[in-house]
């Protein structure tokens, strides 16, 4: 194999893992934007809505 080659299969072996972290980040940051939804809005109505759409968002 080429030195060109396996720079290239490192590099984008580096990438996938940035996007797996930008995943986890990116779920923590909505973990938190919904507890901060529910502790702001004390609407009955707007909670059980946020619980709902929390909860498909896990799911999927």
């Amino acid at each position: 194999m080429k030195p060109g080659q396996s720079h290239k299969a490192r590099s984008r072996g580096q990438i996938n893992r940035y996007k797996a972290n930008d995943l986890s980040d990116l779920q923590q940051f909505f973990d938190v934007y919904f507890l901060l939804v529910l502790m702001i809005n004390k609407n009955d109505k707007t909670m059980a809505l946020v619980i709902q759409v929390h909860g498909q968002i896990e799911i999927n």
